[in-house]
């Protein structure tokens, strides 16, 4: 059984991932990050996970998920996990990110469509186009960074 992250828990790609993972065989979600309401359980906030987890949220630790976890996911707006995912890719720790911080390989495309970053050049030209392997239920091994389209995941290794 694979452990996983979920930073940005309270909003919709956050639960919809728990959602998916709950009815997962091989995974788990052990730990769930927010920007707020550390130490309150999830279902407090969402009345139908009452009885589903007991899970509490708690303050983004990086240390703690790559103690702890087999993989992060990243389900927060945009700018944030260009900020927060780099240790993990810097220690080839696996995350999956659902923002669009590392979809466009081309750091002038990237620059055009959102602006007023200082992503470095170098995270995005690792991105590699695979086709959604969620939904197939397998098991993905190097995984470093990933992002969600329509009908891809993109990993970077």
């Amino acid at each position: 059984m694979k452990k996983v992250a979920i930073v940005g828990i309270r909003g919709y790609s956050g639960l919809e991932l728990f959602r998916i993972f709950y009815y997962h065989p091989e995974v788990e979600v052990t730990k769930i990050y927010a920007t707020s309401h550390y130490g309150e359980k999830l279902s407090e906030h969402f009345p139908q996970l009452e009885g589903l987890t007991d899970l509490t949220i708690s303050e983004f630790n990086e240390e703690e998920i790559m103690a702890e976890c087999d993989a992060v996911f990243f389900a927060t707006s945009a700018g944030v996990s260009q900020k927060l995912a780099l240790t993990f890719i810097d220690n080839n720790f696996p995350v999956i990110d659902l923002s669009g911080d590392f979809r466009l390989a081309d750091l002038e495309i990237y620059n055009k469509w959102y602006k007023n970053t200082n992503l470095k050049n170098e995270y995005l030209a690792l991105n590699i186009i695979w086709p959604t392997l969620v939904k197939q239920k397998q098991t993905i091994s190097r995984i470093q960074v990933a992002m969600q389209q329509p009908h891809y995941l993109h990993f970077i290794r």
